[in-house]
């Protein structure tokens, strides 16, 4: 018979609930229906013994085939932190690269290439903490916590300095670093 696992399965149900209709009025078993009704019952049970093989056949591939997958994107992911880590290097180099030029022509930091440049590009970062000689006020309860953005802000646009920072017992250390910026 075959057919979809919709279809076996309604006829499944139809062939249970045709059970009772074997009957005639009298209460007694049709022979002919029952044997038809057993006859269909059995090619019932073999169509779904055989979707249900062919069912565990393709969820039994598709696992496989996810597990290929998941290893594949593993390897992928492991070449692609292997190249990130190689631009990381040359970025390197290309600084090396520009600090010479730099040295070999003093105020130019900038590099024209055929497809865009490249230039050094000076960045100043802060660290931000309490200090030892700062104390908290009486009417502070909770452990107090430094909104470095506003500190970094504050310094940034000069409303206050380091030393001034300092003497309040905020610890600004200023950091600066050339990085390489590429461009079109």
């Amino acid at each position: 018979m075959g057919g979809t696992s919709f279809e076996i399965s309604t006829r499944a149900r139809r062939l249970a609930a045709a059970l009772m209709d074997i009957t005639d009025a009298n209460g007694e078993v049709n022979e002919q229906a029952y044997d038809a009704w057993l006859a269909e019952v059995e090619a019932t049970n073999a169509d779904i013994k055989s979707k249900l093989q062919s069912i565990r056949a393709v969820r039994t591939r598709l696992l496989a085939e996810a597990e290929t997958l998941k290893a594949e994107a593993a390897r992928i992911a492991t070449i692609a932190k292997r190249r990130t880590g190689d631009a990381d290097r040359l970025r390197g180099y290309m600084k090396n690269l520009l600090l010479a030029h730099q040295e070999a022509n003093p105020g130019e930091s900038k590099v024209d290439c055929e497809d865009g440049h490249v230039r050094l590009d000076k960045r100043t970062s802060y660290s931000v903490e309490l200090g030892e000689t700062w104390e908290p006020s009486d009417f502070l309860e909770a452990p107090v916590r430094v909104n470095r953005a506003m500190v970094k802000r504050a310094i940034r646009n000069g409303s206050s300095t380091v030393e001034e920072l300092g003497q309040l017992g905020i610890l600004v250390t200023k950091s600066e670093d050339l990085i390489v910026v590429e461009g079109k």
